[in-house]
């Protein structure tokens, strides 16, 4: 009987190594639908009681719409629209949740969850984006490059930042069609100020927006070429981007800073290029790639606007801890690890957009090496430009891993938590920015591929 089960299995192996054999190129291009299509898009319905996906187990064409109760388990088609209509919108929530923001077609819309009411924002030709709630309620969002502050109280929408294409004007350059700065503007806005000095009518003009005693108002303002309203004009820090690119915008919770990031383009480096042979067009066309390896990395700077005082200042790294270390495989280098040790550079680096507290107190930002051999998590104190150091992880293969750098948040105003390999799997971390504290929550030969805190805050789902 032993004999016979042994041959039995010895058959079966050989059997299944022929149908697996050979590995053939058109073998490893067929079409996936032949091992089954798992469901994917998967989302919860606005009340929470059904999950609607796509998927396709008879393997038509596309994938279809499905739905499932959560009662009954049972999957079943539906149509795309009312799959679309019923899927619960992506919600930047408010402190307690009972009030959520979304984007849909472009504009920002609002949703009272007690009152089950929702209501447009925006309705313009330009795209709105990224709303979120400041913890006084008010609702910021992004138009374009710029950031707005919209009232819950007032109705009142108020322009947050002022960034500006192109490169500040210079004396005889024409921008955007603005007339030239020249000696002789420059020479009339010397005397308006001398004048304003000598003479104390000018002096009120300027400070009642041209109503002086005696004259009315509005004909005031006419006689004398002024403007009641221009007196009280409130303007913003221009902020010219020149050629650069806009990124990470992000407002703290009070509304008074504003970090963001730019990023110069690196015109030297070459993108590879991909013929595409098999077109609509009937020609061969290119299909743009990443550059090579080895090309030059861009670089992002970071800075913060601070509405209050309406300046600007840069996230300077050269405040970091270990930023002038340099990786240990230069040591097989000499003659390269000669010259930079002379240099002394600080290593070119990459932050994130600063992750606040919910109070506004505190931001947590992360920096990255451009030569990956470090992280570092930093405190950011806004109002005096510091940076501090809160946690460091140097690899000398590589920094990364599951979350490591990413998927980091608060838990409460003091404490959040963080992935690291510092155990050689990546695992989450707790830290206390008031004490100190780091604590290790989770263990053992395997890793955390993604965390979630709950509503509450006192569970972690993995």
């Amino acid at each position: 009987m032993k004999k016979y089960l042994v041959f039995f299995l010895l058959l079966s192996s050989i059997t299944q190594a022929q149908q697996l054999a050979p590995l053939t190129v058109q073998k490893i291009m067929r079409d996936p639908k032949w091992m089954g299509v798992a469901p994917t898009n998967y989302r919860w319905s606005a009340d929470s009681k059904s999950v609607f996906f796509s998927w396709n187990p008879e393997n038509k064409e596309k994938d279809q719409s499905y739905k499932v109760n959560v009662l009954t388990n049972k999957p079943e088609t539906t149509e795309d629209s009312a799959a679309e209509k019923a899927a619960g919108a992506t919600y930047a929530y408010n402190k307690d949740k009972s009030l959520g923001l979304f984007e849909k077609g472009g504009d920002i819309y609002f949703y009272n969850f007690k009152l089950k009411k929702e209501a447009r924002l925006t309705n313009t030709v330009d795209r709105e984006s990224g709303g979120k709630f400041l913890y006084n309620n008010d609702i910021v969002f992004q138009r374009g490059d710029n950031l707005f502050q919209l009232s819950m109280l007032t109705s009142e929408t108020k322009q947050l930042t002022n960034f500006v294409k192109g490169k500040r004007p210079v004396i005889g350059a024409t921008v955007l069609g603005v007339p030239p700065i020249t000696a002789t503007s420059l020479q009339d806005a010397w005397l308006k100020t001398d004048q304003t000095e000598l003479f104390d009518i000018v002096k009120k003009r300027n400070k009642t927006g041209g109503r002086v005693q005696g004259i009315a108002g509005a004909a005031g303002a006419r006689r004398f070429g002024l403007s009641g309203a221009d007196a009280n004009v409130k303007t913003i820090k221009v902020i010219y981007l020149e050629d650069k690119f806009l990124a990470g915008l992000t407002v703290s919770p009070d509304g008074r800073f504003v970090s963001y990031r730019l990023t110069s383009p690196v015109i030297t480096n070459h993108n590879t290029i991909v013929p595409n042979y098999v077109t609509s067009s009937g020609y061969t066309e290119d299909i743009a790639g990443r550059t090579k390896v080895g090309e030059i990395l861009t670089v992002s700077e970071s800075f913060i606007y601070d509405g209050t005082k309406d300046s600007v200042y840069t996230v300077k790294a050269s405040q970091i801890p270990g930023i002038k270390d340099l990786p240990n495989y230069l040591k097989d280098y000499p003659k390269q690890l000669e010259e930079r040790t002379k240099k002394n550079e600080d290593r070119k680096i990459n932050f994130g957009s600063p992750i606040w507290n919910e109070n506004g107190t505190t931001a947590i930002i992360t920096a990255d090496a451009q030569d990956n051999k470090d992280l570092w998590i930093l405190k950011l104190d806004a109002a005096t430009e510091n940076v501090s150091i809160l946690e460091r992880q140097r690899d000398e293969a590589w920094i990364g891993g599951p979350g490591v750098g990413r998927g980091i948040d608060w838990i409460d105003n003091n404490r959040f938590y963080f992935q690291s390999e510092a155990t050689g799997y990546s695992h989450l971390y707790t830290f206390n920015v008031n004490t100190g504290e780091k604590k290790q929550i989770t263990s053992g030969k395997w890793e955390v591929q993604r965390t979630q805190l709950s509503n509450d805050k006192t569970t972690f789902f993995i």
